[in-house]
């Protein structure tokens, strides 16, 4: 699974509420946040966009020894058995990836639940934090997320979609969703990236500017200009950028 399978699934569902279901009454003294029970180690999540997503820190007892481990899932774990089943499944895919001895530390695991004819099964993949990237514990195939990149052989090409499923970046007008955009608010990211952002725009401007047809951006150049002032304004607090939806605007 990749960031662009967990897009999928969550603006490709197909699961919805009637429209001849309706509840319009509130209960007496509603004035306290509305919030569904969770298990203990989860935190819930609202998406700037409104849906919703939960994410885990906690402590965690393997065979020998306890480490810490972070989740992010999209799935009702408000569901009876469902955050059950995706500890466990975290549990399984942490103590496979503890045998590799420069395993990073880190890290998140993004759990997707997957039904595959009668049986329930998991996609995931594994956030570097510090590196910016996805991985995984197999061979995993890309076509899903290299597919339109023709000639790409070395790892080195592929080094840079995986670092792009991570923050998409401003490369084509229609680029799908990436890590940060969907799960803002379990990264913490760096202002070093809202730097980074302006260059890459400033330098899409001039090659915008200087060529016929630019290779760098599908963006008109009054778009990146416009970007390039919203920029500006993203908050930063303590070397971060905080608020999610900033989050979500540099990870567009």
């Amino acid at each position: 699974m990749s960031a662009e399978g967990v897009q999928g699934e969550r603006y490709g569902n197909k699961d919805s509420i009637p429209r001849n279901s309706k509840d319009y009454n509130i209960p007496f003294m509603t004035t306290d946040p509305i919030e569904g029970p969770v298990s203990p180690g989860w935190q819930v999540y609202i998406h700037p966009e409104g849906c919703l997503y939960y994410c885990y820190d906690r402590e965690v007892a393997f065979d020998e020894y306890s480490k810490k481990i972070r989740i992010v899932t999209q799935a009702d774990i408000t569901r009876d058995g469902v955050s059950e089943t995706i500890e466990n499944l975290a549990k399984l895919a942490y103590s496979h990836a503890y045998h590799y001895p420069h395993f990073p530390e880190d890290v998140d695991l993004v759990l997707q639940l997957m039904d595959v004819g009668k049986t329930v099964t998991g996609g995931y993949y594994f956030v570097h934090r510090e590196n910016r990237c996805l991985f995984w514990l197999q061979d995993f195939d890309a076509t899903v997320i290299l597919r339109e990149c023709s000639g790409v052989t070395e790892l080195s090409h592929k080094q840079i979609e995986l670092e792009a499923q991570y923050c998409r970046g401003m490369v084509t007008a229609h680029a799908s969703r990436k890590h940060i955009d969907l799960f803002p608010h379990a990264i913490a990211l760096h202002c070093e990236v809202r730097r980074q952002l302006q260059q890459i725009i400033r330098f899409a401007i001039s090659d915008g500017m200087t060529s016929e047809v630019s290779a760098v951006c599908a963006f008109s150049i009054d778009v990146l200009k416009n970007t390039l002032d919203l920029i500006k304004d993203v908050d930063v607090e303590n070397d971060c950028i905080q608020s999610a939806h900033d989050k979500c605007f540099i990870g567009k």
